[in-house]
Order: structure tokens, then sequence, then C-alpha cells
């Protein structure tokens, strides 16, 4: 079956932000870094809601009809997530005031920022940059997943730019793998000590 994509309107964005929530509420990082399920939950809608923000000022948010699954997208030259254009999103903000002690949030930070100077070591040419991808937990395996990617790769291929992703779950490896991505570079994130794969995938065709 064949899902239709649209692009998020703005209105839909705290629905993408409470699915996105429920898609990571089991990611080893988040429970981790939050340990009470109530907790985490809720400070995952705003987090969401953040990039969910972020990706829609700076780049494209593609989503369902229903909002079954949400792809955040960065275009060439604005790839990088700087500290000035997180705060011009309010990111920032959404992150301070998550119930969070200020060493776990430090300790993220630094994950984050090592993942960054990675994404930027391997990727010295113009990309896409697959940001997040999350698909409600009752609907993966339907799809969804490979719908969401699907414009993005095929306008990439036509533009002949290449696309960059980071996971931390071995089993997508696979999944990206099958979509054209090819693991560039395997290692720990600093701080929380967990795997991350950075993946590339050339233009097809």
């Amino acid at each position: 079956m064949e899902h239709k994509v649209v692009v998020l309107q703005r209105d839909r964005r705290p629905r993408a932000a409470e699915m996105l929530a429920w898609a990571f509420q089991s990611d080893p990082l988040f429970v981790g870094l939050i340990p009470q399920p109530l907790a985490r939950h809720r400070a995952l809608v705003k987090i969401f809601g953040g990039m969910v923000g972020y990706a829609r000022h700076y780049g494209e948010v593609l989503t369902t009809p229903e909002v079954r699954g949400v792809a955040c997208w960065l275009p060439p030259g604005r790839t990088e997530v700087t500290p000035w254009r997180i705060a011009h999103a309010g990111l920032r903000l959404v992150w301070a005031a998550l119930t969070v002690s200020q060493g776990r949030r430090k300790l993220l930070w630094t994950a984050t920022q090592h993942t960054e100077a990675v994404h930027k070591r391997l990727m010295t040419v113009p990309h896409w940059y697959l940001w997040l991808l999350g698909v409600a937990p009752d609907r993966q395996g339907h799809g969804y997943g490979s719908a969401l990617l699907r414009p993005i790769l095929a306008r990439a291929d036509q533009e002949g730019t290449s696309c960059y992703l980071e996971t931390q779950t071995e089993r997508n490896v696979a999944f990206y793998r099958r979509r054209g991505f090819q693991v560039a570079e395997m290692g720990l994130m600093p701080g929380v000590d967990l795997p991350v794969w950075h993946m590339v995938r050339s233009p097809q065709g």
C-alpha cells in the first residue's frame, strides 16, 4: 500500500510531537536520561515539538494526513544545527525547561556536539540531512518510514545530491541500507556510551 505524504502544517505540530514522543518512548538514550516513563513522555513531547518547529523553519517536515509518521529533513546549506539557530527556534528554551538534571543535560549536549562534529567531518559536500524519522509504534513495519523518505531521496537523486543521517538503533541500519545508505562510521557517543551509526547515501541512478 502506498501511503500519501504531505507537508506538516503548523496546526499539526502538537500531534506530531505527541506521536514522536511515543515512537521514541523506549529509546535507550531517553530511557537513560529520564528513567520515569511519565516524565520521559512529557519531556519528549517538548523536545520533539521543538525539533519539528526547528525543521519547519529551516528545512522540510513530511508526514501523512493522519500524522502516522514524521520525517524532518534539513536541506543543503542548512544542515548544521548551530547554537544560534537552536536558540532562534526556541529549542534551547525547551531543553532548559525539562525536568532533567544539569549534569544529564550536559552529557546529552556533549554527545550531540560529538555527533555534529562527525557529521561535519564526513560531509564536506552539500547534502540533505535526515535529522529525525519516527513512526507511530502501532504503524511501524507498514511502509510509513519508506513513504516518508521517498520524496526527498528522489529529489536528491534528481539533484545529484548526497544524503546523511545518524541512527542509534542497530536494526535501523538494515532499513536504511535497503534505501541506499551505507555506514560511513560507527562509534560510541561520549558521555552516554551509546552506539551511533553515521550513514551516507550517494545519489542513485
